[in-house]
């Protein structure tokens, strides 16, 4: 990827982060504390913020029920079906305590996830498709 695709790429993302922000602060207060009472489950155990949650439900037309990475679907033995698209979130990143807790957030990045409808088992792919399609990489 060039310099300037790289630029190109930055700048989508941010404004597809900052129409999201839109979209959540039009909402209006009922809205937002409906939302607020659903709990979305990431596929290693921990549930999202609210904002993430805010962020998930205004990009996706359902309610998502575990939400988790491409790579962490991997992990998990699932893949994301192809054509799929997933909702950007944010995370924090910064120092973490000895327990490898965060301490402080220094900054956020953007992940996107998918929810579990999205994805299907891998056992279930190399039963229906060919097996050489799919790469897998040991470190």
């Amino acid at each position: 990827m060039t310099q300037q695709e790289k630029q190109i790429y930055k700048h989508e993302k941010m404004a597809k982060i900052k129409a999201i922000r839109e979209k959540i602060l039009s909402l209006s207060q009922e809205q937002r504390e409906a939302l607020s009472a659903i709990s979305i489950p990431t596929i290693e155990g921990r549930f999202l913020s609210i904002h993430n949650v805010l962020m998930i439900v205004s990009q996706f037309s359902f309610t998502p029920t575990v939400v988790g990475g491409f790579k962490q679907w991997l992990k998990a033995g699932r893949s994301v079906r192809k054509g799929e698209h997933g909702a950007v979130i944010l995370y924090p990143v910064g120092p973490k305590d000895q327990e490898g807790i965060l301490e402080d957030a220094e900054r956020f990045f953007s992940a996107t996830v998918f929810d579990i409808s999205q994805t299907e088992s891998i056992s279930e792919n190399l039963k229906s498709e060919n097996v050489d399609d799919y790469i897998v990489c040991q470190n």
